[in-house]
C-alpha cells in the first residue's frame, strides 16, 4: 500500500531546504562590511593673486640729452687773517656776492652747454651736490681726492654725461697799511679776494677746465674791480 503522505513530506523537506539556503545567503550578505564612504574632494580656494606693484620709477636725466653742466652754488668764506674769524660786515653781503658769482658763471658757461640748476635735480642728485659743495675749496682748484670722486660717481649714475661746475670764493681782511715813525717801516694792508672755479666730469673725475682770479684787496660786490675779475675768470672757459 502506497503512503499518500510521502510526496507531501518530500515537498516540505524541499521547502525547508530552500528556506535554509535563502537564510544563509541573507546572513552572508548582511555580514559583508559596508563599502567605505566616498570622500568628497574638497576643493581649496585658489590663492588670491597679490596686487601688482607699480614699477619703481628710475631717475631720469635732467635737461636735454647730451652733455650738460650742473651749476653749484659757490662756497663762500669771509675771514679775518688775524683770527680766522668771520667778518660780519662782509658776510652780511654773502647773498649779493653769490648772485654775482652765479650770474657770471651762467654767462660764461651757458654759451657752451646747457646749464642745470640744483633746484631741478632729484633728491639723490641734490644730496650729492651738497656734499660736493663742502669740498669746493679743494675741487675748485682742481684737487680731486677719493671723496670727491665717489661723490662725482653718484652724479654720473644719474647721468654719465653730466659735468659739474664748482666755485669757491674767499675774502680775507686784516690790518690796513701802517707806518712806524720810529723805524720808518711801512707795512702793506693784509687783505685779499680769491675766486676759483673748475669744471669736472662726473663720469671720469677729470678736471676739464679751471680758472682763478686773485686780488690783493677786499672788493665789495658792487665794485667795478670785482665785476671785471669775474669776467676774466671765465674768459678762457672751455668744455673739452
Amino acid at each position: 500500500m502506497v503512503n499518500n503522505k510521502t510526496p507531501q513530506r518530500l515537498m516540505m523537506v524541499l521547502v525547508l531546504i530552500m528556506v535554509s539556503v535563502l537564510a544563509l545567503a541573507g546572513d552572508k550578505k548582511n555580514n559583508n562590511p559596508p563599502p567605505p564612504p566616498v570622500e568628497s574632494a574638497v576643493q581649496e580656494p585658489a590663492p588670491t593673486p597679490e596686487p601688482a606693484q607699480p614699477p619703481t620709477p628710475e631717475a631720469k636725466p635732467v635737461g636735454p640729452p647730451g652733455p650738460k653742466i650742473i651749476l653749484l652754488k659757490p662756497t663762500m668764506q669771509f675771514e679775518d687773517v688775524r683770527s680766522d674769524a668771520l667778518i660780519p660786515t662782509y658776510a652780511a653781503m654773502e647773498s649779493e656776492y653769490e648772485n654775482h658769482l652765479l650770474n657770471a658763471a651762467k654767462e660764461g658757461v651757458g654759451t657752451k652747454l646747457p646749464v642745470v640748476e640744483l633746484e631741478k635735480l632729484d633728491p639723490a642728485g641734490t644730496e650729492a651736490c651738497r656734499h660736493l659743495q663742502a669740498l669746493a675749496s679743494r675741487v675748485a682748484r682742481g684737487n680731486i681726492n677719493e671723496e670727491a670722486k665717489e661723490t662725482l660717481s653718484r652724479l654720473a649714475a644719474l647721468d654719465e654725461e653730466q659735468l659739474v661746475l664748482v666755485q669757491f670764493f674767499r675774502l680775507k681782511m686784516g690790518p690796513g697799511r701802517s707806518w712806524n715813525p720810529n723805524t720808518g717801516a711801512i707795512t702793506a694792508a693784509v687783505e685779499s679776494t680769491l675766486m676759483q672755479a673748475a669744471l669736472v666730469s662726473c663720469k671720469t673725475g677729470r678736471v676739464i677746465w679751471k680758472g682763478e682770479q686773485f686780488l690783493r684787496k677786499a672788493v665789495m660786490p658792487t665794485s667795478p674791480k670785482f665785476q671785471q675779475s669775474l669776467a676774466l675768470l671765465y674768459q678762457d672757459f672751455d668744455t673739452k
